[in-house]
């Protein structure tokens, strides 16, 4: 019962920043309009983007910064590797919530090996695929002190009698 609290309470307190990843399908870009380079738009179009690194054929490209805003307020601020206008490879992504990714993406999603902290103490550090947990990694809930570790699959975590959850709601792993 206590790891359902803790998760539970984790999914709801978080899920602001959670929503972002995986990003909305279908691809839609914006574009920087200082530049005309397009990016990926986890936004719908909503988004007011700027790209500091390279654009090849319209689309950022190699390192760089993209700094996104939505309705005059920063969004999330991505400082890494681009690659046909996506996030892909190694990356430091942060939230104005204090909120912040360091790790691997692929195809605009967190991807490969990644730790993920917000401000309360709480951090997920460990495998990911197509923006989720995935694989070998440790969820540790900080108000608590309780760590689940394990081989995670799409967001949950179910070992020896125990359920957790991780950016996906927790009826979604029982």
């Amino acid at each position: 019962m206590r790891a359902r609290l803790a998760c539970l309470f984790f999914v709801v307190a978080c899920w602001p920043a959670l929503a972002q990843s995986p990003p909305s399908e279908p691809d839609t870009w914006s574009s920087d309009p200082r530049t005309g380079c397009k990016v990926r738009d986890a936004d719908n179009g909503a988004a007011i983007v700027s790209w500091s690194g390279p654009c090849v054929g319209g689309l950022a490209q190699g390192k760089g910064t993209l700094q996104v805003s939505k309705d005059g307020k920063a969004v999330r601020t991505y400082v890494g590797d681009m690659l046909g206008g996506k996030r892909n490879g190694r990356a430091v992504m942060t939230f104005p919530s204090g909120t912040r990714y360091d790790g691997e993406f692929k195809n605009d999603r967190r991807h490969g090996y990644g730790v993920q902290a917000w401000p309360d103490g709480n951090r997920y550090a460990g495998n990911w695929r197509d923006g989720l947990p995935n694989g070998q990694g440790t969820m540790t809930i900080a108000s608590s002190g309780k760590s689940y570790t394990g081989n995670w699959v799409n967001g949950c975590l179910r070992q020896d009698g125990t359920v957790a959850s991780a950016f996906v709601p927790y009826e979604d792993c029982k």
